[in-house]
């Protein structure tokens, strides 16, 4: 059982990329969304057949592309760029929790969720509807 273990995860491969590494679809999107950061740091995961690319920018900025170099969580200490926000995601929050910023997005589990400053998560479906709030 120890040994079937040991074989499943050591399949789990993490490999820090190079500037000429990174896929092209990943700094077009920084350099659209994020141009006045740099990156840090960025690493290639590979989980059995999964692959997600992991990157950190300036200002401690996270980004989590899937194997399709689809952005698919953000993670940030300041309000996250309007067009990394769908906009039915950013009216909900403009009409209901007005003054507060979107410091994180992801899509994890066939859902969208973001998290405000203050801490509040709340969850959509990935058409942008609203589901739930978490205090």
């Amino acid at each position: 059982m120890a040994l079937g273990f040991s074989s499943l995860t050591s399949c789990d491969i993490e490999e820090v990329l190079t500037d000429s590494e990174i896929p092209a679809e990943i700094k077009s999107f920084i350099t659209m969304h994020f141009p006045d950061h740099d990156i840090l740091h960025a690493v290639k995961d590979k989980e059995g057949i999964t692959k997600a690319y992991d990157i950190i920018l300036e200002d401690n900025i996270q980004l989590e592309f899937n194997k399709n170099l689809e952005i698919i969580s953000i993670d940030a200490m300041h309000k996250l760029p309007n067009e990394v926000v769908p906009e039915n995601i950013r009216a909900y929050i403009a009409a209901n929790f007005a003054g507060h910023t979107i410091t994180e997005w992801e899509i994890e589990a066939g859902i969208q969720q973001i998290e405000l400053e203050n801490g509040i998560e709340i969850d959509f479906t990935l058409e942008g509807e609203f589901i739930k709030i978490k205090y």
